[in-house]
């Protein structure tokens, strides 16, 4: 029943407002760190410390006169890597996000032989690939989770280094709960993006750097 005010009826209650979808925006290799640290945080022991965060990627290529050679939205890519340390050890952790033609099939083929790789299939359909890398550097081993996402096209490879013999900060199954995260897109909420721009301490790496021999995107303009 209404109320009334000096003989007239109260406004009736305005109709809640509908929810107001987040702004998204292009992962970069600013975000791509803060969300690796964000996982990373979350799957490590107490107690345990990020630092060192590098990144790139996210951004058109430009020619030598300034036009446009390949869009960041046609060809997504982008890395970032952090230092862990952990109770168990330190590790150097990468990522890389890239779309799924990227990956070299699905499998353990004859190319991961002596690596340890298995395939697992998750409830959703997406694939992880796991396996040791120890060629790309000689003197470091590199556990290494590698998401298959063909309802997402996404491909998200995951790894953690450590001098050989050393121990890893993260375990192989800490790893496949990160590559394996909901969150990892090529739109992302606006307040990660900002978060990323807020970053300390983070390094916009060259192009034709190369760390732990992991692939790497076009260099992340400032």
């Amino acid at each position: 029943m209404s109320t009334t005010t000096g003989g007239r009826p109260d406004d009736p209650p305005a109709p809640p407002s509908a929810p107001v979808a987040p702004s998204t925006q292009r992962l970069i290799g600013r975000t791509t760190a803060v969300l690796l640290d964000d996982l990373v945080k979350a799957v490590a022991p107490a107690g345990s410390t990020t630092s060192d965060f590098k990144g790139q990627g996210g951004v058109d290529l430009l020619d030598e006169e300034g036009s446009v050679s390949l869009s960041a939205s046609d060809f997504p890519l982008t890395y970032a890597e952090l230092v862990a340390s952990s109770s168990r050890g330190t590790s150097t952790v990468g990522v890389n996000v890239q779309p799924l033609r990227m990956a070299e099939g699905d499998a353990c083929s004859a190319e991961y032989a002596g690596t340890e790789c298995e395939v697992t299939t998750m409830p959703n359909g997406d694939k992880v690939r796991t396996y040791v890398d120890t060629d790309s550097k000689p003197d470091a081993t590199r556990l290494v989770a590698e998401l298959l996402s063909s309802s997402r096209d996404l491909r998200v490879l995951v790894g953690a280094s450590a001098p050989n013999g050393a121990a890893q900060a993260l375990t192989r199954a800490e790893l496949v709960t990160i590559a394996s995260d909901s969150s990892w897109s090529f739109q992302v909420p606006g307040e990660l993006v900002a978060r990323g721009e807020a970053l300390e301490g983070f390094t916009a790496l060259d192009s034709d750097t190369s760390i732990d021999g992991m692939p790497r995107a076009p260099r992340e303009q400032d």
